[in-house]
């Protein structure tokens, strides 16, 4: 078997691996994703589910309990059709603070 050969089928199994390593990736990624939704509704609702206030929290105090950067719990919420973002403003009616908020069931389209 020629060098030429080998190389041709060196390339050809390379070729193989990097696909199978890209659609695991992707996969890993789109799990990571779903599982922070998730667990940012999950704790939304149940903070809610408490009754002993609105359930709002600011990305802080999420990041801090989901153990998430504050830019991947803004993320997850963009991505989540039951996560309000609502806007708190000041006495001059100037954007004070971003909250989340899990909506309630029949509030949902």
């Amino acid at each position: 078997m020629a060098i030429k050969d080998c190389l041709g089928i060196v390339a050809d199994i390379a070729s193989i691996g990097t696909a199978i390593f890209a659609a695991w990736a992707y996969g890993k990624l789109k799990h990571v994703l779903h599982r922070r939704r998730v667990d940012l509704e999950q704790y939304l609702k149940s903070e809610k589910d408490r009754k002993t206030d609105h359930g709002q929290r600011t990305l802080l105090h999420l990041s801090r309990e989901l153990k998430l950067s504050q830019s991947d719990v803004f993320e997850a919420a963009l991505q989540s059709e039951n996560v309000e973002l609502l806007v708190q403003k000041d006495s001059q009616g100037k954007a004070k603070r971003l909250l989340l908020e899990y909506k309630n069931e029949g509030n949902q389209n």
